[in-house]
């Protein structure tokens, strides 16, 4: 074996027009065997010492510890890719549910499909099911890959805006929230509640639910420093019944202008646009704040109102519980506040509400 060692100077080198030609290569001799003689190329030696000490020192693949929050990533990635394929076709059902068409899974089985490959012991706590009539993901319903750890809940909307997709538009997302076992708010058999969300400038105990709309609307027009409208009144001044006609006569050629800050004018409202949201978008007008009402997708909206620089300040409305806690899970990591109450749609659903000891007009 040979160790050949190339000088550190350039290729070559210019020398009156002609090319310098490089000295030889110095030949060095192979270092010396180890002490005992034998020969490095059977494995022994000083290089398979190192890499042998390499080795021990490098990391465990034994034991790979996954990200659960890039697990989840993946989730929705491959169930928004299912309903994706069912964009424009008109067929909002096909979308949102597993139908065997051209081999085509749609989103509710295919984020089934990929929960259960994550390590954990997941309960689906609010999910799909008698709201949108799935087969699978139904509260109850036991996820994951089998493992002990770790134990969580899991609220799930495998395609929150399916009429968007059936009529191509934007908008659409497919949502996931775990925690702790125990931690989510389970509605039971309530499938729509009332909800408030703002965003992390607003002190979520200023605002609230038992709040008229425009007591809510001045607090986030207060908190976000919305610029202030004045609206001018004339109102004559008050008259004793001892007055003298002078002063009735004077009384009568003056008047008192009275201004009143109404500070709601430029807060925007982000309103689901639905019959059932009339009276909501009603007082949202009186009290001159502005709406942005959208067709689909509550919950890309509640999320919306904690952006920075968000086009929308706060969210009124009714609508589905999954969407709201999931919306709530968000808000939580964004610092912004979701509020809900349960809506039950019916005498019987309010009836089994309070049979599972359910607090109708309470507000989470």
């Amino acid at each position: 074996m040979r160790v050949i060692h190339l000088p550190t100077q350039a290729s070559s080198a210019r020398l009156h027009g002609r090319c310098a030609a490089l000295p030889r290569p110095v030949v060095r001799a192979p270092r010396a065997a180890a002490s005992n003689g034998a020969a490095s190329s059977n494995g022994s030696g000083n290089g398979a010492q190192r890499r042998q000490q390499n080795k021990k020192q490098g990391p465990d693949y034994k034991n790979v510890q996954r990200n659960l929050a890039l697990e989840l990533v993946r989730v929705t990635e491959a169930a928004a890719l299912a309903g994706g394929k069912w964009y424009g076709k008109g067929d909002k059902n096909a979308a949102d549910q597993v139908v065997p068409r051209s081999a085509t899974i749609a989103s509710v089985d295919m984020m089934r499909k990929v929960l259960n490959t994550v390590n954990m012991d997941g309960v689906i706590v609010i999910g799909e099911g008698e709201k949108d009539e799935a087969p699978m993901l139904y509260c109850g319903e036991r996820i994951g890959n089998g493992t002990l750890e770790p134990q969580v809940d899991i609220a799930v909307d495998p395609l929150d805006g399916t009429t968007s997709i059936a009529l191509g538009r934007n908008g659409a997302v497919c949502v996931i929230a775990l925690a702790e076992r125990g931690a989510l708010f389970d509605p039971g058999p309530c499938m729509y509640m009332e909800k408030l969300a703002v965003g992390p400038a607003v002190d979520p105990n200023a605002v609230s639910l038992n709040k008229s709309i425009k007591e809510n609307l001045e607090v986030v027009a207060k908190a976000l420093n919305k610029p202030i409208g004045y609206i001018t009144r004339i109102v004559p001044p008050a008259l004793t019944a001892g007055s003298s006609g002078v002063e009735c006569l004077a009384a009568s050629m003056q008047t008192v202008i009275q201004l009143s800050a109404v500070s709601v004018r430029d807060v925007t409202v982000l309103v689901l646009d639905r019959p059932r949201h009339d009276q909501i978008i009603k007082e949202v007008r009186e009290a001159g704040a502005r709406i942005k009402l959208i067709s689909d997708g509550d919950v890309g909206g509640a999320i919306e109102v904690a952006k920075l620089g968000a086009p929308v300040d706060v969210l009124f409305g009714i609508g589905g519980t999954p969407e709201g806690v999931i919306a709530a899970a968000a808000l939580k990591c964004m610092g912004g506040t979701m509020q809900g109450r349960l809506w039950p749609r019916s005498d019987e659903e309010r009836k089994k509400a309070e049979e599972a000891g359910y607090d109708i007009s309470k507000v989470s």
